[in-house]
């Protein structure tokens, strides 16, 4: 993580960097604790980037952490 962008309600925007990679990235960190994979992906907007990932317009969504 490189800084903080903003905050909102339910999760913070930092700006990170993959070391892999070197590429520069948003990273949002959900304020509320899950247990499992199913209850994120059941989370609106995770499910709408799944599946406008591949819109140039719409960021991409690279990996969900739990």
């Amino acid at each position: 993580m490189i800084q903080k962008l903003g905050e909102g309600t339910f999760s913070e925007v930092f700006k990170a960097q993959v070391i892999k990679t070197g590429e520069f990235v948003a990273m949002k960190c959900m304020k509320k604790k899950y247990n499992n994979r199913e209850t994120i992906s059941s989370i609106p907007e995770v499910r709408a980037l799944k599946r406008l990932s591949t819109n140039r317009n719409i960021i991409r969504l690279l990996e969900v952490i739990l």
